[in-house]
């Protein structure tokens, strides 16, 4: 039988120590409001996933509160994961993007003054 007499809320032993208690129970709050409720092993699945990211460098705690903002069911990386080094341009490299105008399908003339749509492409009111 468990003992009811603990200093420490159980709850708080099964959390990572990144992790405020607060977020963790604003999230739960979160799910039972959408109605979906997690069970343990659903708390262990998403804390299990969250200590990884974190040990992997993704900021977990703005992951967290994305999901509680979006209200969503689970958690995503979503752009908070930690860059990578390798094969990643920094963005002095980057080509800058250049829109090219669109063109003629026939003449391969401007479309500025206007172009209707065909099957073979757009084309300027001097070739329709």
């Amino acid at each position: 039988m468990p003992d009811k007499d603990r200093s420490v809320p159980l709850r708080a032993c099964l959390l990572p120590a990144w992790l405020p208690i607060s977020l963790w129970d604003e999230f739960k709050k979160t799910r039972k409001k959408i109605k979906a409720p997690m069970t343990d092993y659903a708390e262990t699945l998403i804390l299990d996933k969250l200590d990884r990211w974190h040990t992997e460098g993704a900021d977990c705690l703005a992951i967290l509160n994305e999901s509680i903002e979006k209200s969503w069911r689970g958690v995503f990386l979503n752009g908070h994961a930690a860059p990578k080094e390798s094969g990643r341009m920094v963005e002095s490299q980057v080509p800058a993007y250049t829109a090219t105008p669109p063109v003629c399908c026939m003449c391969k003339g401007s479309l500025q003054a206007g172009f209707a749509h065909t099957s073979q492409g757009r084309r300027c009111h001097n070739c329709e």
